[in-house]
């Protein structure tokens, strides 16, 4: 399913589709129930990993930034399950 799907990705593609997310939701009308589930699915995944799977990678703060950049967006919005602190990942 889905799940197994992005455990299969890379840093790069989970923190690429936090950041997109972010942008989506703040620019274009994303702010919706399935946008919002995908979103914490990925924070899941993300903070399964740990920041230093993604500060490890290339560009590993570049990759940081850009769960930081999701992680304020979904503050912004009260988003359950949607922030990173918990899990000590930023």
């Amino acid at each position: 399913g889905s799940q197994q799907g992005v455990q299969q990705w890379t840093e790069q593609q989970v923190s690429n589709a936090l950041f997109a997310w972010g942008i989506l939701t703040a620019t274009a009308g994303g702010d919706t129930a399935s946008m919002h589930a995908l979103a914490q699915h990925l924070f899941k995944e993300a903070s399964r990993r740990g920041a230093h799977r993604f500060q490890s990678c290339v560009n590993g703060l570049r990759h940081l930034g850009k769960l930081y950049s999701a992680q304020l967006e979904a503050q912004f919005r009260n988003l359950p399950g949607g922030v990173l602190t918990d899990s000590k990942l930023l």
